[in-house]
This record gives structure tokens, sequence and C-alpha cells, in this order.
């Protein structure tokens, strides 16, 4: 398991780390989505084609979780295929 929390914007760490997970492992993220202040486009293009969503168990998270005022940032919760 893998928490990747903020990962620093404009910079391919996160995208390192998402290569470098292997199949059935779990990533949690916390940070804003594509287009914000988190990781790389890239990142969140591997993410995509490489990852399956566990949406239910980020929700569970993302309601007993507060961001500070003006970030928009969430829980997700990723498994790679």
């Amino acid at each position: 398991m893998v928490l990747l929390v903020w990962p620093n914007l404009d910079t391919p760490f996160g995208e390192r780390v998402a290569h470098a997970m292997c199949s059935g492992q779990v990533m949690i993220l916390e940070g804003e989505e594509k287009g914000g202040c988190t990781a790389t486009d890239e990142f969140f293009d591997v993410l995509s084609a490489d990852f399956e969503r566990l949406d239910v168990e980020a929700l569970a998270l993302n309601k007993h979780s507060r961001a500070f005022a003006g970030l928009h940032d969430r829980w997700k919760i990723l498994r790679k295929k």
C-alpha cells in the first residue's frame, strides 16, 4: 500500500510512484484533481489508465475529512490493475 499526500506540482514524482507499483497494490491519495495544484496531468492520466477507483471506500474516508479553507483536496483510493 502506498500513501501519497499532495504529490508535488509539476514534478514526475507521482508518476514514478504509480509506474513502480505492482498489480493489486493500493494507493491512498490525497490532493486535488487533474488541473489543480497536485502532481502533473500525466500522473492523472496514469491513474485513469492503470488504476481502478475504489469509490465506496474513498467516500467513507472523505465523509469524515476536513480540508483547509480554499483547498479542494479529496482522498482517493485506487488499486493498480
